[in-house]
């Protein structure tokens, strides 16, 4: 993670959120009031998602479920999407 202060941050912004997307890295960002992060927006909607997924239950529970299930062997793996249709398909 990136660190700076504040009045740094302010005279070279460009060049912080430069490293931050170059890098895909989070900034910290000092100030005598608090920290802030920043990140790019795709890693916060990731991160939004993640949150989302584990706050419910059922999900959580499918994941487990569909992981147990690999782990006993009754899961079944395709090399490529088309063969996952064609599966599908004879159902």
């Amino acid at each position: 993670m990136l660190i700076t202060s504040i009045t740094n941050f302010r005279n070279n912004a460009k060049e912080w959120l430069d490293k931050i997307t170059n890098n895909s890295e989070e900034l910290a960002i000092t100030t005598k009031k608090g920290n802030y992060i920043i990140v790019e927006e795709a890693e916060y909607r990731s991160w939004k998602e993640t949150s989302y997924i584990l706050s419910d239950k059922d999900i959580v529970d499918e994941i487990k479920q569909s992981d147990h299930d690999r782990k006993e062997g009754r899961s079944k793996s395709f090399d490529n999407v088309d063969d996952l249709f064609n599966h599908l398909d004879e159902l």
